[in-house]
């Protein structure tokens, strides 16, 4: 047997009417796969939506225990100074009553500019 013919009666041409049926029918399917996709995800999102609206509520919001830190107490202008070591520092007041610490940094050894 030719193997020509053989795939010819194997395979409709593109004009027959068994392949405009077998085309029909493809289309059927893949349809009702994308409902019975599209119902499933639905439904799915609405049994979700379900256990969400029945967890219990809360009305109050969670209590949270909250110590309130311990602050050190702060340093006096000499102490704060003084905690600078050799390094040059200035503590500058400025008319409104504002302060600022001022420091010249030193390079580090070794580096050189």
């Amino acid at each position: 047997m030719n193997t020509e013919k053989l795939l010819n009666e194997l395979t409709p041409s593109a004009g027959s009417a068994d392949f405009l049926i077998a085309a029909a029918h493809t289309r059927a399917r893949r349809r009702c796969l994308v409902l019975e996709s599209a119902a499933a995800a639905s439904f799915l999102m609405l049994a979700m939506a379900g256990i969400v609206w029945l967890l219990p509520k809360s009305s109050a919001p969670p209590s949270v225990a909250v110590s309130a830190a311990q602050m050190p107490p702060p340093l006096t202008d000499d102490e704060l100074l003084d905690s600078f070591g050799d390094q040059p520092v200035a503590l500058v007041t400025y008319p409104d009553g504002s302060q600022r610490l001022l420091a010249a940094l030193r390079p580090l050894p070794g580096r050189r500019k």
